[in-house]
């Protein structure tokens, strides 16, 4: 148990005196709010799939999920969801 109370305590330093540090420096502020949304658009870029894996075809596709409300039976959902693919469909 000793060790787990020596890395919680270690843990509680380091970011105490980073804590400290950020509030006594300007420009570690501003460094920090530079570097964190380049570091998460950097991420995104680096996560993101290469276009050969990306799906082909139509792109163009809409996926929609139906929750209504308590009560509606199967008739009424069928009903609604033709209406909706009625109104957003492309193919006129």
């Amino acid at each position: 148990m000793r060790g787990l109370t020596a890395v919680a305590g270690g843990f509680i330093d380091y970011t105490t005196r980073f804590v400290y540090w950020m509030c006594g420096l300007f420009t570690a502020r501003i460094g920090l709010v530079v570097f964190m949304p380049l570091l998460a658009i950097g991420l995104a870029y680096f996560l993101m799939p290469k276009t050969e894996y990306l799906p082909e075809g139509n792109r163009e596709i809409l996926f929609g999920i139906l929750l209504p409300p308590p009560g509606y039976n199967l008739a009424e959902l069928e009903h609604i969801g033709e209406d909706s693919g009625k109104r957003h469909s492309t193919a006129d």
